[in-house]
């Protein structure tokens, strides 16, 4: 092969890896210069028109490669390997191996922090060096390497907690030394490095736990030595160092789980053992230390995946063997130590990913090796531990960020992530 055909515009592709005896492998190009061209098992392969009109092409490695030569030439910046995925109302946030946010899908009120309030359903990189991103039905958030928490989209209820009650189309620095942030329908938990939480936003379900049910526009501390919070959606549920779950908020479904159905602005204390939680609209999910997981509150679609659905205002065990769970607005997931996922819930978009659209008031198998998972209100979004990203669900606003939309898929779809 010609070297010129190979120098040309480097800068302008995404490359992995290449070797150029006439064979390719692992690789996976956006966009490639008039000059380009790759060998493969049949030949050349000149890819000057698809660049000249911007369409991504992916060439993959044949299995019937015999001994493919394992040469790493170079390796750019801009790669498509996502570490983490946070699945919103109708929308998705990425963020990529090398710390760029990518955000795809619905954007009313500018949630995606574009700019604008113009859906998405191709990824748009929003920000970079990036260590997590949030999102809810209507604002999101970023959590920045050096520990600054920037927010974005609706700020009616003072949710962002910037001490205004004005929307914002771009992501605006709003504190720092953060670790963690969960946002919940209309209020936001906030976790520092101290380990001290703070809320902001909606209080009349007392879901800030401050002392009064009075809403608020600027973050609060409410509580110390905290190791993880989940808001959901009018309730916040967070576990101490000790291990111990505390919960405030609505509990007209028994979604805090301290026996009763009354909702409490004070946190209460619920059980203990706990590793994490995970917060649904008006249910909430428990991991114990012995992989045991455990369910109350809302269940109507089966969503505590105890077999019934009827509501329960204390926590029952539902599984066990879990190393992670996550939940969506009334579905409930979880990854076996074995790296299996499951779910339960309603499925009436197919976002339980089992290939049906029935409801399940039992736990039912989606996908193998599964590293990363989150649900939004309609959707899922998933990462294996080969790096595959899968999708399942509604696609009504381009949430998967495949660049479609008005579709959905009952099981999992793989996505190709291309921005």
């Amino acid at each position: 092969t010609d070297k010129k055909q190979w120098s040309a515009d480097l800068k302008k592709t995404s490359i992995k890896h290449f070797a150029s005896n006439k064979r390719i492998f692992d690789i996976i190009p956006t966009w490639f210069s008039p000059n380009w061209v790759l060998w493969n098992k049949s030949g050349a392969v000149q890819f000057a028109e698809p660049y000249s009109e911007r369409k991504p092409i992916e060439v993959r490695t044949s299995t019937e490669i015999a001994n493919p030569v394992t040469t790493t030439a170079f390796e750019t910046k801009e790669t498509h390997t996502i570490a983490s995925v946070d699945a919103g109302g109708w929308q998705t946030f990425f963020v990529t191996e090398d710390h760029t946010a990518l955000a795809a899908g619905h954007n009313e009120r500018g949630k995606l922090g574009t700019g604008d309030t113009t859906s998405r359903p191709k990824p748009v990189a929003v920000m970079q060096n990036v260590r997590s991103a949030a999102t809810t039905q209507s604002f999101s958030f970023i959590i920045k390497m050096d520990g600054t928490l920037w927010g974005a989209g609706n700020n009616y209820n003072g949710t962002l907690g910037d001490r205004t009650h004005e929307d914002r189309l771009e992501f605006i620095p709003i504190t720092d030394h953060v670790t963690v942030v969960s946002p919940g329908y209309r209020h936001t938990a906030v976790l520092k490095e101290d380990g001290t939480l703070w809320t902001t936003g909606d209080n009349r379900s007392g879901q800030l736990g401050t002392p009064s049910t009075e809403s608020k526009h600027t973050l609060t501390a409410i509580a110390s030595q905290v190791q993880a919070v989940s808001a959901g959606g009018f309730h916040t549920m967070y576990i101490t160092k000790d291990g111990t779950l505390w919960a405030c908020g609505e509990n007209t479904k028994g979604q805090l789980g301290d026996g009763s159905w009354t909702s409490r602005n004070v946190p209460v204390k619920i059980m203990e053992g706990v590793e994490s939680v995970a917060a649904g609209e008006y249910h909430t999910l428990i991991l114990k230390n012995d992989h045991t997981v455990w369910a109350t509150g809302y269940n109507e679609y089966g969503q505590l995946g105890d077999g019934t659905t009827i509501p329960k205002n204390k926590p029952v065990q539902v599984a066990d063997r879990a190393s992670f769970i996550t939940t969506g607005e009334h579905v409930s997931f979880f990854v076996g130590l074995d790296g299996s996922l499951w779910s339960a819930g309603l499925n009436n978009q197919g976002q339980l990913g089992d290939g049906t659209n029935e409801n399940s008031t039992t736990f039912v198998t989606v996908l193998d090796n599964v590293k990363v998972i989150d649900a939004g209100i309609e959707h899922a979004i998933a990462v294996t531990k080969d790096g595959r990203l899968w999708g399942w669900g509604s696609n009504a606003f381009g949430q998967f960020g495949d660049g479609s939309f008005n579709t959905k898929t009952n099981k999992p779809t793989e996505i190709k992530i291309i921005y």
